[in-house]
C-alpha cells in the first residue's frame, strides 16, 4: 500500500515533512541498534504516518508499544519489524485512527 494514495491530498505536504523526523524516532524507539528494518521505505513512512497521526514521539512510541486485537494481540511495532505484509496491517490500522473508525 503506498500511503500517500490513501492520505486525503491536504496532508500530503505534512506527511512528507513528518518522514524527515522519522531518523530521530529511530533512536527513542531503540530501533537504530536493533537491527530492525526501519531503513526499507515502507517501514519508515509507516513510523511516519504513525507520528503523523499521533503528533509526538511519545504520543506515537505508546502506541507502537501498546498490543491491540486490531493486530492480533500483537504491537505494532513488532508488526512493522516482522514484514512487509505486517507493515500493511498497521497502516491500515492508522488509517482508521485517522478517519474516525477506531474506538
Amino acid at each position: 500500500m503506498n500511503i500517500r494514495d490513501g492520505l486525503p491530498a491536504s496532508r500530503l505536504a505534512e506527511f512528507e515533512s513528518t518522514v524527515s523526523r522519522v531518523p530521530a524516532m529511530l533512536n527513542i524507539l531503540e530501533l537504530r541498534s536493533s537491527g530492525a528494518r526501519p531503513a526499507y521505505r515502507q517501514a519508515t513512512e509507516t513510523l511516519a504516518l504513525t507520528l503523523l497521526t499521533f503528533g509526538t514521539p511519545d504520543e506515537a512510541r505508546h502506541y507502537l508499544h501498546k498490543r491491540t486485537s486490531r493486530l492480533a494481540g500483537t504491537t505494532p511495532l513488532a508488526c512493522i519489524k516482522d514484514s512487509d505484509a505486517s507493515c500493511e496491517m498497521v497502516i491500515e490500522d492508522l488509517f482508521r485512527i485517522i478517519e474516525g473508525y477506531v474506538f
